[in-house]
């Protein structure tokens, strides 16, 4: 039965939305799911994408920012996954998992090497069949939550200016007027029962749609998802949008992976163990610096590369680590092949090549004076500060911070270089 639907999708149900061929959609009559999936060949990666209708439109009066904070839980504890194991295996593969929040609907999308696919149809199953956080998970959710705000106001200086605006163009009492990050003040005072309260009324089946797309054998993908998505209970009515659509915004295939022609892509990342104090954060953030600015000073030289690098700190999801991630992009192979091979070398270079005093001393030097900027700033949540109130519980005295930075030495850093950079899991994804 199941597979004769599956093959029914294939044969009767190609949708062409503007240009978008070879668009299949279903909607699975149990529950009401709405299913898209759009094969491109051209690229060796997959994406994956849920659409959650509501938005934070639905956060509670008072309470702006609820649906923000589930946005993080969501990639937490279930029946069969300890918290945020769903997160490690889109990192550990080299490919990525993220979300965001909009006013109308929730986003959660994953790209990942085209061959896991069938992990995530069950990782993606497992997730919508329920979370189980705790309490414990909520506050870290929150504290992730906080510091996307503090982000948003440092990266953008006309923040609070363009929320004011919002709320005179909607009036204040619409629940448009907020913007979809919510406000620290109602984040802080969430509690884990008005956070459960909002899952159970947005997060069922009926009011999402599910999206596969990238290098992906439909025929196997439909089949599997029916088999299932179809055993889901829907728990209500799909919210209504403002938006003129009947199931909210359909993604294409360059809004999950770069599309243009010519275009090669790698990403590689490197994971560290959870820091256990204020020394091993500091040295990890300084290997990170090393190993960005070695790379790019090799890379850029003599290549035409585009480098995008982040430190992303997963201790803040439990159990976990944290990781350097390097992307490249080049339209020309040659090019890409080089920065691979750089890549390698780098990191080897920091494994084995000892670093002299002046170098070490400008590395620390440069931490230490983006560190004193942040302390200096007026934001409360800054994401480096945030980070270590997460990490650590609290944000230590400043003389305390200064202290742990100055105490670090060289032979520190080529230790814990030569053990973690040492371990690359990286995965090569090019696009055409």
């Amino acid at each position: 039965m199941q597979r004769g639907r599956a093959l029914l999708l294939l044969l009767l149900l190609p949708a062409f939305l503007g240009a978008q061929e070879n668009l299949f959609s279903y909607r699975i009559p149990e529950n009401g799911i709405s299913l898209y999936l759009l094969p491109d060949f051209k690229v060796p990666v997959a994406a994956s994408a849920i659409f959650f209708r509501g938005g934070s439109s639905q956060d509670p009066p008072g309470r702006k920012g609820t649906l923000n904070v589930l946005k993080y839980l969501m990639f937490g504890q279930t029946e069969s996954l300890a918290s945020h194991e769903y997160l490690f295996f889109f990192l550990d593969s080299g490919g990525k998992a993220d979300g965001y929040t909009a006013k109308d609907y929730l986003v959660l999308y994953e790209v990942f090497p085209y061959f896991y696919t069938n992990s995530v149809l069950w990782l993606e199953f497992e997730r919508l069949k329920g979370l189980k956080p705790t309490p414990e998970d909520v506050d870290k959710a929150k504290a992730l939550a906080l510091r996307e705000i503090a982000a948003e106001k440092r990266n953008n200086p006309l923040y609070s200016s363009l929320k004011r605006l919002e709320g005179l163009i909607y009036g204040e009492s619409s629940p448009f007027a907020h913007s979809p990050e919510g406000e620290e003040r109602a984040i802080q005072s969430l509690t884990y029962q008005e956070v459960a309260s909002l899952y159970r009324r947005i997060f069922f089946p009926g009011n999402l749609t599910l999206f596969f797309g990238g290098n992906i054998d439909v025929q196997e993908v439909s089949q599997q998802s029916v088999s299932f998505y179809s055993k889901l209970v829907s728990g209500g009515e799909p919210y209504p949008l403002r938006r003129e659509t009947d199931n909210g915004p359909l993604p294409t295939g360059r809004y999950f992976w770069p599309s243009e022609g010519g275009l090669y892509v790698s990403h590689f990342a490197y994971r560290f163990p959870a820091p256990d104090s204020l020394s091993n954060y500091f040295l990890y953030r300084l290997i990170e610096m090393a190993f960005e600015g070695a790379f790019r000073q090799e890379v850029l030289k003599d290549l035409k590369v585009e480098i995008r690098s982040d430190w992303e700190t997963d201790s803040l999801f439990s159990q976990g680590g944290s990781y350097i991630r390097v992307s490249l992009f080049t339209g020309r192979k040659l090019d890409y092949i080089k920065a691979r091979l750089s890549q390698a070398r780098v990191a080897s270079a920091l494994r084995e090549r000892p670093m002299d005093g002046g170098e070490f001393s400008l590395l620390k030097g440069r931490l230490l004076s983006r560190l004193l900027h942040d302390l200096e700033s007026q934001e409360t949540k800054i994401p480096q500060i945030a980070e270590l109130y997460s990490l650590f519980g609290t944000v230590p005295q400043e003389s305390a911070l200064i202290r742990a930075i100055k105490s670090l030495n060289v032979y520190d850093l080529l230790r814990v270089a030569k053990k973690t950079l040492g371990e690359n899991r990286s995965v090569v994804l090019e696009s055409r």
